[in-house]
């Protein structure tokens, strides 16, 4: 028996013209296209279908019924339906990418003027609408097998809206139960192509388990075709690529084939699901700034056309052609050639790509990254979607230099407890500094053995060694009767230095931040002291654990010729090492993001001439000439920015404590209570030869100890592990309650987030302002509940009950030092249904506070807000207990606590963490920023407009909240980009909402030049991503993607051959390569030719 596969579905969106493109395809390959949908009929938000394209509607009231207005679709495609009856015909119906039509359709709570709520009025008129169409105007009987449902809008607008995924799936079944069974009809579905559980989050009322799981009355699947609008991924208005890229369409097969395939409960099955492809593709101008996210249409034959140098670019322009007063668009053709351009193929899509009257292009495997420090390069080059991109996660110390009088990067006396830092064997710590003269003066980085760090200055690398302070030790007497502190004076490092006269100088340290208790250096220069961090350090000071970096000391009055710098251990935190000093006339440090270059090389293109290659009359061959050349460049840039971010504190992928040699001897990977991070907790923790309080020890001898303390906030086992996917995570398998708290009491405004997932048990979630150190269980825990029964009554007057809650708990346990027993108390801030989370499920928390006012989310929608809309938001949304301190309306909690501890909570559970981050609210770090620099002229693009707010010295922006786009300006009236006046010609950015997640090209005019030229980028902003550059024509460049047969073909395969699914649904039909038709199978009889 033939295999019901390999076929080919469209649609009738452009079939209204009796001759167009469409219909010569349709008359020429019917008998290879499975089906067709009627693209004819659309859904308003009261629950009326109307004509998709005069927008007529197809009933109007008649009491309490309706009659038919006479409205049909168009007359050459009803003689589609009698010329091709064995084609299997459905009726599409359409709501066209509105959120607040879907939204409104599936609220279901609106009456609308004729009585009825929509669903009620959307099923009354598809009933007449198949009636309608069972046969012609002229009364010959259709074939329409089905009933098409296509509800499209994205939920960007409305991240807080829940449930719809639920209400859109019981409309499909009343449509099957109430429309399609009764009239013999099938449902087919049109959704967007989703590659995992609500990704992407703002098209997830499409829910694949939903629809694969949903049964009718008759106990078969509600859905009998599925077809996934696997294509637009890139489109008109986005950056250039692929309609269709591959990654793409094989994540969404996965989760197809996830979801459908292997679900031992989905009812639909994967034979009857369909992916999608265009026909058509881009051409996206890059020459201006106006025109790149207006991309136009492109057909396969337009394509050949500009292969074949039909073709260049053109503007329009209004003007009164014909002097009778009205200006008519007045096409006007740029001074280029019409040049033949070929395409390349794309390895990924196949789609062939084009870029006519571009003279240069990089990327990123073309553009050398700025390297520094010993060889360190500045910037990231990796790959997502299987594109490349260059990138900075962090920013970096780039220094620019002003006058450099001294490198002080070896010390000129060592004394007392003053230590090389990680001194090569044999030799001896008490000379330290004697030793180290015995190594050449010119420290090579490469033998040398102390700890050390090489740095970038002015262009070449400098060598610093390393010292560091030991306070000096309390032992006992010998008589152990007593303590006292060794007689040994604190360490102290001097630097010589000189300058050529007397005056104010920068003084620069190079140090190492290892936690936020090791960051105190105390000295002085000459006589005047000097502190290098120190407890006044901000709380986002972005240098902890980050290596050695410069610390600005500031400005010091200095003597001609030798002066002293000093580092002592009194006042100085142990093992917070000094590396040497700069002395300058000024000191930028630069944090900035990575550099790249593009050594461009620009050279004319051919021009085509009938006398091409001929000979002259000396014999001599004649080349192509030279084509026009423009006097004016475009440079674009295709580059992604995003939103600013809260300044990162602490982020933790886990990633860095997983041990290869660990597990290639299969030994454990490490603990994370054991680390200096994730301290577990002690009560009465001293410190051996810190104090002296005499003691004894395990064996009774005398010891001298520091006062006691309590120290740590984590409890449990969280041991490094992998996870099936081969991931690193952070493991917690136990049935006590524990948590992973960082050693750090943070007291601004605070962001805490982690991802966890939830394999087993009870409850899981984060702890936040945990204050008593020592104590197992303090401070607050929101977490979801999995077990936890609940039951309430609602506005109606019913019982609802469930199990799984939301809950924020403020827990307090303290120790009681008369009974030796820690008396506890959890207060239950507020509960609510828990909603969509299930075991299995990778959960993500997040907590967010500005004093004393806090917003909880999970899963990124804002928890204990309730909807009161419907019953049902009101059932699902309860916060049926609340202690008061939660507004319900807005989810907003007051807490009792505003400083403290946090970390990953579990409670009875098997979880897992592949992210915990501590972000403040209080700065706020843009990815926005980048440079281009020509021949020493340097324009800045990318930074949004914020009138009234400052960045301070690391580049940081100045402001306190929730919400940094609230520092936005609003664009002005004349345009989305201006500006500043600054002698960079930096551009601003006026964008009030979110920066978009796609790649934008940025445009800029640039003088002509032949020939090669380095261009440099320089990523001022973490998280600006670098994609491409494009050098060309100012008059006009572009690029073209488009599909062809073999494209198609690829997505074909891929669906059919390597994921058992249908076929393929051609959006639309008149755009593609004809070619492809011949390589899918007949499945119709041929009518005619």
């Amino acid at each position: 028996m033939e295999k019901n596969d390999r076929r080919l579905m469209t649609w009738t969106w452009q079939g209204a013209e009796p001759d167009g493109s469409y219909r010569r395809s349709l008359n020429q390959y019917h008998d290879r296209i499975y089906s067709i949908g009627l693209h004819e009929f659309g859904i308003d938000s009261d629950g009326k279908i109307y004509d998709y394209r005069s927008e007529g509607y197809y009933f109007e009231a008649d009491g309490d019924s309706i009659v038919h207005t006479g409205q049909r679709c168009p007359s050459p495609i009803e003689q589609d339906l009698i010329d091709f009856p064995d084609m299997n015909w459905y009726l599409q119906f359409i709501i066209p990418f509105q959120w607040n039509t879907v939204k409104t359709v599936l609220a279901n709570n609106t009456t609308n003027n004729e009585g009825r709520l929509p669903q009620d009025q959307l099923i009354l008129e598809l009933n007449e609408v198949v009636n309608v169409y069972n046969e012609s105007s002229d009364g010959v009987p259709l074939n329409i097998v089905g009933v098409e449902i296509d509800f499209e809008g994205s939920m960007t607008a409305d991240p807080n809206a829940s449930g719809y995924d639920q209400r859109y799936i019981q409309l499909l079944e009343r449509i099957k139960n109430e429309v399609c069974i009764p009239n013999e009809k099938k449902l087919r579905i049109n959704t967007y192509g989703m590659w995992g559980e609500q990704l992407p989050y703002y098209y997830r009322f499409h829910n694949y388990r939903l629809f694969a799981e949903s049964e009718d009355k008759n106990g078969n699947a509600t859905i009998d075709e599925m077809q996934c609008m696997t294509y637009d991924f890139h489109w008109a208005g986005s950056a250039a690529g692929a309609s269709t890229p591959i990654w793409w369409l094989t994540d969404v097969c996965e989760w197809i084939d996830e979801i459908v395939g292997r679900n031992p409960n989905a009812k639909l099955r994967k034979e009857n699901v369909y992916v999608g492809a265009a026909g058509y593709g881009h051409r996206w101008g890059m020459h201006d700034e106006s025109v790149v996210q207006r991309g136009s249409t492109i057909t396969y034959l337009q394509l050949l056309d500009w292969q074949n140098g039909r073709y260049k670019h053109y503007h329009r322009k209004q003007e009164d052609v014909d002097g009778d007063g009205n200006d008519e668009t007045v096409f006007v053709y740029e001074p280029q050639d019409y040049l033949p351009f070929a395409s390349e193929e794309d390895a990924e899509s196949l789609n062939e790509i084009m870029y006519p009257h571009v003279y240069d292009l990089f990327e990123p495997k073309y553009a050398k990254i700025l390297e520094q420090n010993n060889g360190s390069s500045t910037a990231t080059k990796d790959e997502y979607n299987r594109l490349e991109y260059i990138t900075t996660f962090s920013k970096q110390q780039i220094p620019t230099w002003t006058n450099i009088h001294e490198i002080a990067n070896t010390p000129d006396n060592v004394t007392g407890k003053a230590f090389a830092v990680n001194p090569p064997d044999g030799v001896s710590e008490q000379s330290a500094y004697s030793e180290r003269r015995k190594y050449n003066k010119n420290l090579d980085p490469e033998t040398l053995d102390f700890g050390h760090s090489v740095k970038t200055v002015n262009g070449q690398n400098e060598v610093f060694v390393g010292y560091e302070f030991v306070h000096p030790i309390w032992t006992p007497t010998s008589d152990g009767s007593a303590c006292y502190q060794e007689r040994v004076p604190e360490g102290v490092v001097e630097y010589k230095v000189n300058v050529p006269a007397s005056g104010s100088y920068k003084i620069v340290a190079m140090t190492s931040f290892s936690w936020y208790d090791q960051m105190t250096l105390v000295g002085s220069v000459n006589s005047t002291s000097m502190v290098i961090g120190g407890e006044n350090t901000e709380e986002w000071y972005p240098f902890v654990l980050k290596g050695s970096h410069w610390f600005d000391c500031g400005f010091f009055e200095l003597n001609a010729g030798e002066n002293t710098i000093s580092v002592t251990g009194n006042g100085s935190t142990e093992q917070t090492p000094i590396f040497g000093f700069i002395v300058c006339d000024d000191f930028d440090q630069n944090f900035s993001g990575g550099e790249i270059d593009l050594p461009t090389n620009l050279q004319p293109l051919k021009a085509k001439s009938e006398t091409d290659f001929e000979e002259d009359s000396e014999g001599n061959v004649q080349p192509p000439k030279d084509a026009y050349f423009p006097d004016k460049l475009a440079l674009a840039a295709k580059m992604l920015r995003r939103d600013a971010r809260p300044v990162i504190l602490w982020e933790d992928n886990f990633q860095s404590y997983y041990e290869d040699e660990r597990s290639y001897n299969d030994d454990p990977q490490p603990m994370l209570q054991n680390t200096t991070y994730y301290r577990s907790i002690e009560r009465d923790y001293r410190v051996e030869g810190a104090g002296s309080n005499l003691d004894t020890d395990a064996d009774g001898e005398p010891v001298c100890f520091s006062d006691a303390r309590n120290v740590g906030f984590t409890t449990g086992e969280w041991q490094i592990a992998l996870d099936e996917s081969n991931t690193v995570v952070v493991d917690y398998d136990s049935s006590a309650s524990a948590q992973l708290a960082l050693s750090k009491k943070w007291t601004g405004n605070i962001q805490v987030e982690s991802n966890i997932k939830i394999l087993r048990g009870k409850m899981a979630g984060i702890r936040f302002m945990a204050q008593e150190e020592g104590s197992v269980a303090d401070g607050y825990a929101l977490r979801v509940n999995l077990e936890k029964e609940y039951s309430f009554t609602n506005t109606n007057g019913q019982t609802i009950t469930g199990t799984g809650v939301t809950e924020l708990v403020l827990e307090d346990m303290e120790y009681n030092e008369e009974t030796g027993e820690w008396d506890y108390t959890e207060t239950i801030v507020a509960r609510q249904p828990v909603g969509n989370i299930n075991l299995g499920d990778t959960v993500s928390f997040m907590a967010r506070w500005i004093e004393d006012e806090c917003q909880l989310s999970v899963n990124g929608l804002d928890v204990f807000i309730e909807d009161n809309e419907t019953i049902e938001g009101e059932n699902q949304t309860k916060v049926f207990v609340n202690n008061g301190d939660v507004d319900p309306t807005n989810g907003k909690v007051t807490l009792q606590r505003q400083s403290g501890s946090c970390g990953i909570y579990a409670w009875d559970s098997h979880i897992q963490s592949t992210l915990f981050a501590v972000s403040s609210l209080d700065r706020w770090e843009t990815m926005e920023k980048f440079e281009v620099d020509i021949d020493g002229e340097t324009r800045e693009y990318g930074r949004i407009a914020r009138s009234g707010y400052d960045f301070d010295h690391y580049g940081y922006l100045i402001y306190t909240g929730m919400d940094e786009t609230e520092t936005r300006d609003q664009a002005p009236s004349d345009g989305g980009t201006a500006n500043t006046g600054d002698d960079m010609g930096s551009q601003l950015s006026y964008e009030p909402d979110e920066v978009s997640l796609d790649y934008e090209i940025t445009v800029d005019e640039w003088e002509s030049w032949q020939g090669s030229k380095n261009v440099r980028v320089r990523l001022k902003d973490a998280g600006v991503w670098f994609g491409q550059a494009l050098i060309g024509d100012r008059n006009g460049m572009s690029v073209l993607w488009v599909g062809d047969a073999e494209s198609f073909l690829r997505t074909m395969n891929i669906a059919v051959n390597d994921y058992g699914l249908k076929g393929v649904g051609l959006w639309t039909m008149g755009y593609e390569d004809p070619r492809m038709f011949e390589m899918i199978p007949k499945v119709q009889p041929k009518y005619r030719s």
